[in-house]
């Protein structure tokens, strides 16, 4: 009750609710020479999709003709035993086959199964529109395949892969025209037409269906379809605003204030590349949605060998100057855990190295040596794990390496691989900066992404603002770097200004947030508080400034002229041309007169 007889009983003359209205004031001036990257809390992309029921239950849920369905016959590629036998159970021309009706609407499907020979090597898949039916023919002893049009349009995109084992994925893509329809798969003798010999059977598994045109990661499915969806990281062009969001959760951020940074990884979504070496590893390209929702995720899969690591490493020339961060996408594909290492090399510099592991499965960081770690969800179960080196800069040598290791456990970088688990991975970066900063895309050359800066000039400025008192109110988000700035008012030669920044205090070795007051080059204010992200406001008149933060106000300063300001930056100083907050600004307001200390409490409680 106290704290709302408080509040102001003016109305500010200017609001910038940047969280709510996810626009810029017209007054703003806004740049930044590049594209960056950011969440609008809107867009999403279908991500996993499987539109068959029992997709590894073929004797359930499946119609058979002319054959037997052996359940759990054999190891699957997922190590388990759930892979079924599909026998003819006499000589047929019409075929051996399961059938499942599916709901079509008029698109194309994708259609992709797991299969492995037994006394047959072909399988194939079919979709069934009405009376128009077409094939898609696989030999898995020489990976050839073969499309039937049938009596109705031939499949496209036909795809056979090995998974290891004698298992292969094979996968077609249908364009289906009637609403009630239906998808099966069978074995024949050969390629071309569905004859087949009685006894002839094969391993199959994992059979999923996704409308779209292109294979994508499997995803099991029980009694019900599954479709998946994923928040989209999005892509501003230069010289536009990013206003960020939780990915999560959707919940708007406001306007996000970036340094300048670069990514000195290439190919940071293209581990296939040369410039990743792969040790006891493989890469399936583009075998899931990332989180721009794009084709473009990778798997990485572990070999066999015995008691071995299995990573990616790439290594940058010449190494960084300070000490470095290193992030990752990465989502659990059979391991749970990743394993990063940056490391000084050439030569290797492994008492100055930093390693972290995190649990990608349920989100938290593990051991962490000589650096900081943080893990942040990105929807639909991918993470984003950060590395940032605390001793790195320390070392002589000449280059850096930065490794991206599969892990069993907290602290377990080393065992027998099966030759088939992995993680899914997205969007390497290494930026030189104690924190990360939003995702950079490269190929095959480092990409920088420059500062963002946002400004009040002019009229534009001074059409609202009182020089002589008034109070700013600031609601940040946690403020990262060199000293970040909040807001700064200030003349055109930066020697008078007021400045509301996050910085360490050194009387109470403490980080605080403080109000600097500059007039004619003199500084005669300088208050602070417990930094936190949250709500800032600062009272200023002649002899009269103060500042509350968290709910309580600081004794006020007595003493301190009022500089004249011509100007406003946002999340940065532009006298300094830097000094940006690397994090969001929910709202700022502004009051035209000196509030009471009262009311500067009430606003920040």
């Amino acid at each position: 009750m106290a704290i709302a007889a408080s509040f102001p009983t003016i109305r500010p003359s200017r609001l910038l609710d940047f969280a709510t209205s996810g626009v810029l004031d017209p007054r703003i001036t806004f740049s930044r020479s590049t594209t960056a990257t950011y969440y609008d809390g809107v867009t999403t992309a279908k991500a996993e999709e499987n539109l068959f029921l029992r997709s590894q239950e073929f004797n359930t849920g499946w119609t058979p003709t002319n054959a037997t369905i052996t359940a759990d016959a054999t190891s699957a590629p997922d190590g388990t035993t759930t892979a079924d036998t599909l026998a003819a159970t006499a000589t047929s021309a019409g075929g051996t086959y399961a059938l499942q009706n599916i709901n079509f609407q008029t698109a194309s499907y994708t259609f992709s199964l797991f299969a492995k020979a037994d006394t047959t090597s072909v399988v194939w898949l079919y979709s069934r529109n009405a009376a128009l039916f077409g094939y898609a023919y696989f030999d898995l002893s020489d990976q050839s395949t073969q499309a039937v049009a049938g009596s109705s349009t031939t499949p496209t995109n036909l795809a056979i892969t090995s998974i290891g084992s004698g298992w292969y994925r094979v996968s077609a893509t249908f364009s289906v025209t009637a609403l009630n329809s239906g998808c099966g798969f069978g074995v024949s003798d050969a390629k071309g037409a569905t004859d087949v010999t009685a006894g002839a059977s094969m391993y199959l598994w994992g059979a999923q269906l996704e409308q779209r045109s292109s294979v994508t990661a499997y995803t099991p499915t029980t009694t019900q379809p599954i479709t998946n969806y994923i928040p989209v990281l999005q892509t501003a062009a230069a010289n536009v605003a990013r206003f960020d969001h939780n990915p999560t959760t959707g919940e708007a951020l406001g306007l996000l204030i970036e340094e300048q940074r670069t990514n000195l990884l290439t190919y940071s979504a293209d581990f296939s590349n040369a410039s990743w070496t792969k040790t006891n590893t493989a890469v399936t390209t583009n075998a899931i949605v990332a989180p721009n929702g794009t084709l473009t995720g990778d798997k990485l899969i572990e070999n066999t060998t015995v008691l071995s690591s299995y990573q990616l490493t790439q290594t940058v020339t010449p190494k960084p100057s300070s000490n470095p961060t290193i992030t990752i996408y990465a989502k659990p594909a059979g391991r749970n855990w990743i394993y990063l290492n940056v490391f000084p090399s050439t030569p290797n510099d492994f008492t100055n190295d930093t390693r972290a592991y995190f649990d990608i499965l349920n989100g938290a960081v593990g051991t962490v040596t000589r650096g900081t770690a943080s893990i942040t969800a990105a929807g639909n179960g991918w993470y984003r794990c950060s590395l940032t080196a605390s001793q790195f800069s320390s070392s002589a040598s000449a280059n850096a390496t930065c490794v991206i290791q599969l892990a069993t456990a907290n602290g377990t970088n080393s065992y027998t691989g099966d030759g088939y688990s992995g993680i899914f991975i997205w969007g390497a970066q290494l930026e030189v900066g104690a924190f990360p900063t939003s995702y950079i895309a490269t190929t095959s050359a480092t990409v920088t992404r420059n500062a963002d800066a946002a400004s009040m000039t002019g009229t534009n400025f001074s059409s609202w603002f009182n020089n002589a008192e008034g109070v700013f109110y600031v609601d940040a988000g946690a403020a990262q770097g060199f000293v970040p700035v909040l807001l700064t008012t200030y003349d055109t030669g930066g020697t008078n200004l007021i400045r509301i920044a996050k910085e360490s205090s050194t009387a109470s070795s403490t980080t605080v947030v403080s109000v600097r007051s500059y007039t004619s080059g003199t500084e005669y204010v300088l208050l602070n508080s417990a930094f936190a992200s949250g709500k800032f406001s600062v009272g200023y008149a002649a002899n009269n400034f103060a500042l509350a933060a968290s709910g309580s106000v600081s004794p006020p300063d007595t003493t301190a002229l009022v500089p004249v300001m011509s100007r406003m930056t946002i999340g940065w100083d532009g006298f300094n041309t830097a000094r940006q907050i690397n994090s969001t600004i929910r709202k700022i307001a502004y009051y035209p007169e000196r509030l009471t200390d009262a009311n500067l409490q009430a606003l920040t409680a």
